[in-house]
């Protein structure tokens, strides 16, 4: 019932242009929920994404997947940077509202953006050529593997301020509030 009445109220914020204004008890509600999805609903700064989408030197017709996408900003601005294919997954109720809103509000902009409330984990990803992350260390020593066995050799993963373990960056920009970790994924042995 309180979901119910927090979108309400946000829809209705909306329709008199106040976009972001309940960004921060989204927030922390899923705070409070991160141990259930296993992170935390916590924007990156513009900075950091536009940082992120150049580290990537995306190409036109490339596919880019942005895992746990919360509000769409890095599919968002990948789209505005190349003619890409973008797809987020993220699985909290709360960011997934906010990116559908941001698409709907930005009809101009989604034309090559998908986003789908399911769990990262269990979606292919064979297909990108780029992966966007903002994860927790638990979450990508999981996702480790995943890259391993789906992603091509040479697929370029982009993690913001946390990195792989035992998996050396191909670069890292250190010149902003989070270091950001441009990864090439290796050749099988």
């Amino acid at each position: 019932m309180i979901i119910i009445a927090v979108v309400i109220l946000y829809l209705t914020l909306l329709s008199i242009g106040l976009f972001f204004s309940l960004y921060f008890p989204i927030r922390m509600i899923s705070l409070l929920m991160s141990d259930h999805y296993g992170a935390p609903f916590v924007p990156l700064e513009e900075d950091i994404v536009s940082r992120m989408v150049d580290m990537a030197e995306l190409k036109p017709g490339q596919k880019v997947y942005d895992l746990g996408s919360g509000d769409g900003r890095i599919l968002f601005r990948a789209t505005r940077s190349a003619d890409v294919t973008a797809c987020g997954y993220e699985i909290a109720i709360y960011p997934y509202i906010l990116c559908r809103l941001r698409l709907w509000r930005n009809r101009t902009l989604r034309k090559g953006i998908t986003v789908e409330r399911k769990n990262f984990f269990h979606q292919d990803l064979s297909s990108a050529a780029v992966v966007f992350l903002y994860q927790q260390p638990k979450v990508l020593l999981k996702l480790r593997d995943k890259f391993l066995s789906e992603l091509k050799p040479g697929t370029k993963v982009i993690s913001a301020r946390f990195a792989f373990d035992a998996w050396n960056p191909a670069s890292t920009d250190r010149s902003l509030k989070y270091p950001i970790y441009l990864y090439l994924v290796p050749q099988q042995a």
